[in-house]
């Protein structure tokens, strides 16, 4: 499926997974669930990871927490998480038996919708069980559907004008134009298909989230303070 993580990445994973383990029993004794976290999607070209890790340095900083407790997941390491080389068992262990339940619950109901459910299902169960720990921003991967019924959760889209997308790719790549829109109509098609396949469900459709963010029209400062006012509007 992918590459083993490099050991400062399972290290890190090691950490967050031992700091909102914690933070979970904490705020079970205290009857505050749920748990928060965040779901973001993007249309190929929108910069995500460096939106969503401003977003967890702020997110500590609101909820007064050690830095790191909120940790940011790439596509690439919820992909690795889920694969043999990293032990997605670390995850399951650190939920109680009514967590792991509703997981494969969960699971069991889509199998009638997706005709090859054993490549998925690890990454069903990695992405969920990284959701019901908390204070983690996943990006991609259908995060928002996989994880809808779910609360505590927060569900952004960035999305943005296709010119303002190839512009962005160029300039961080040094891409030629004709490259960028290759890659760009490629990864977009990629995205569709993974949609309409495994989650019978358009990315584009902005009944699946919460907030949809223009890119092109909001600055970072701006796309993080809207975020940051429903997180605080939805006392999580």
């Amino acid at each position: 499926m992918t590459e083993s993580l490099p050991r400062r990445i399972e290290e890190s994973l090691a950490a967050h997974v031992r700091i909102a383990s914690g933070l979970k029993r904490q705020a079970e004794q205290q009857g505050r669930l749920p748990v928060p976290f965040i779901t973001m999607s993007r249309q190929f070209g929108c910069e995500a990871i460096v939106l969503a890790e401003a977003l967890a340095q702020k997110l500590d900083e609101t909820e007064k927490l050690e830095q790191g407790s909120w940790q940011v997941y790439s596509k690439q390491i919820i992909e690795a998480m889920a694969d043999k080389e990293y032990s997605a068992a670390q995850l399951m262990e650190a939920l109680d038996l009514k967590a792991r339940t509703a997981i494969e619950e969960f699971i069991e109901t889509i199998v009638g919708r997706i005709s090859d459910l054993k490549l998925l299902n690890k990454l069903v169960r990695t992405l969920r069980a990284t959701a019901t720990l908390g204070r983690c921003i996943i990006i991609g991967r259908g995060g928002a559907l996989l994880t809808r019924d779910m609360p505590g959760g927060i569900h952004i889209r960035l999305v943005a004008p296709e010119e303002f997308r190839l512009q962005g790719l160029v300039t961080r790549f040094q891409w030629s134009m004709a490259k960028a829109q290759q890659v760009l109509r490629q990864e977009d098609n990629i995205r569709l298909n993974f949609f309409k396949k495994y989650l019978h469900s358009n990315p584009n459709d902005a009944q699946n989230y919460d907030l949809v963010l223009n890119t092109e029209r909001l600055s970072r400062a701006e796309q993080l303070d809207q975020i940051l006012t429903l997180f605080k509007a939805r006392n999580l």
